[in-house]
C-alpha cells in the first residue's frame, strides 16, 4: 500500500484496538487495507474485512494471498457483520469514503475531478445525477442542510432547480462550478471548498451513511467478546455524533432497556496529531472513539435505533 493510501489516524486505532496474538479482529472498512494490515503486521491474529464496495474484491484476494490463513474478506455492508457468526476480540470501523474512491474521477466523490455524477459506494439504487436532476427543491434544500450542515442549502437548492431547466446535470465539474459560483458571490473565497457539503451530503444520503453507522454500531454489540474493544473513527460531526450517543447510551444506561454494555477507555473523542494533518489535510476533521464491551446481554430492538439517529441528527428528511 503506498503512503498516499496511509489511513488516517493509524497509530491511535492500533493503541485503542490492542491487537494480541491469538486474537480475531474484523475491519468494517477495508478500503485499501490500511487498518487490517497493520493490526496484522502488529500481532500473531487474525483479521476479517468487510467492504462494500465490489471493486476492491480483487485487491483484497491479493491482500489475502500475502496473509495466508490470517485473513478473510467479506463484500457487503457492514451493518450486516452479524451473519459472520462469529465473536470477535476488537470491532474497528473508519467510515466515510476511502481515499481509493475519492482518487478514481469515474466514482462520482471528488468535487476536484470531473467524472460522472454516482458518488454510490455499492449497490445503491440511486445516483447522484438522479437526485440534482429529480429531486424536488424543499428535497434537496433538507438533504444539504441536515446531512451536509450546509448554510447555504436554500441558495444552493434554488440554483439546482433553475439551472437543470436548461440543462441537464450530469457531472461533478458541473455542480461542484455551480456552487462555487453561489459562495463566491456571498462569500469570496472560503477555508474550505464550497462545494465540500454539497458532496458530502448528497454521498451520505445515497449510501444511506447515518443508517449504517447506527446498524454497525448495534451490530458490534453483538459480535464483540466481553473485553472486546470497539474502536470508530468519524470524519463529520453527525457520524460522530452517533458514535458518541451510542457510546454513551451504553455505558451509562441512558436507554430503553437501562443496560450497560460497554465500559469507557475514553470519554472524549481523541484527535489527530498536529503533525498527521500537517501531511494528510484529511485528518483535520477525524475524531477517533473507543470502549470496551462487557459482560452484560445485549438487547437492542428498532425503537433503540431511531432514538439514536433521532436524537444524533434531530431532525428527517422528509
Amino acid at each position: 500500500m503506498d503512503e498516499a493510501h496511509k489511513p488516517v489516524m493509524l497509530e491511535e486505532m492500533l493503541v485503542a484496538i490492542e491487537p494480541k496474538d491469538g486474537c480475531e479482529y474484523l475491519d468494517c472498512t477495508f478500503g485499501s487495507g490500511g487498518y487490517s494490515r497493520a493490526i496484522l503486521d502488529k500481532a500473531l491474529c487474525r483479521v476479517h474485512g468487510i467492504d462494500r464496495d465490489p471493486m476492491i474484491a480483487q485487491y483484497a484476494e491479493t491482500f489475502a494471498r500475502k496473509y495466508l490463513k490470517r485473513f478473510g474478506i467479506t463484500i457487503g455492508n457492514y451493518s450486516e457483520m452479524g451473519t459472520l457468526k462469529k465473536k470477535f476480540d476488537g470491532v474497528v470501523m473508519d467510515v466515510g469514503v476511502s481515499s481509493m474512491q475519492l482518487e478514481n474521477s469515474n466514482r462520482g466523490f471528488s468535487f476536484m475531478k470531473n467524472g460522472p455524477l454516482d458518488m454510490r459506494m455499492g449497490n445503491s439504487e440511486i445516483t447522484a445525477e438522479e437526485i440534482v436532476n429529480n429531486f424536488n427543491k424543499k428535497k434537496l434544500e433538507n438533504i444539504f442542510f441536515i446531512l451536509g450542515e450546509e448554510r447555504m442549502s436554500r441558495s444552493i437548492a434554488q440554483s439546482i432547480y433553475e439551472y437543470r431547466k436548461k440543462t441537464k446535470f450530469t457531472s461533478t465539474k458541473q455542480l461542484s462550478s455551480l456552487v462555487c459560483k453561489i459562495y463566491n458571490r456571498r462569500y469570496g473565497r472560503s477555508r474550505i471548498h464550497p462545494a465540500t457539503k454539497v458532496f458530502q451530503a448528497l454521498r451520505i444520503y445515497i449510501n444511506n451513511e447515518l443508517g449504517e453507522i447506527a446498524q454497525g454500531l448495534m451490530a458490534a454489540e453483538n459480535v464483540l467478546k466481553p473485553k472486546g474493544r470497539l474502536v470508530v473513527v468519524t470524519f463529520h460531526s453527525l457520524e460522530d455524533r452517533i458514535v458518541k450517543n451510542f457510546i454513551r447510551s451504553r455505558c451509562k444506561g441512558i436507554n430503553l432497556e437501562k443496560r450497560v454494555t460497554f465500559d469507557y477507555v475514553s470519554k472524549k473523542a481523541i484527535k489527530s496529531h498536529y503533525k498527521e494533518i500537517k501531511t494528510n489535510p484529511r485528518a483535520r476533521s477525524a475524531r477517533l472513539r473507543v470502549a470496551t464491551r462487557n459482560t452484560e446481554k445485549s438487547s437492542i430492538d428498532n425503537s433503540f435505533f431511531d432514538n439514536l439517529i433521532f436524537s444524533s441528527v434531530g431532525q428527517t428528511l422528509s
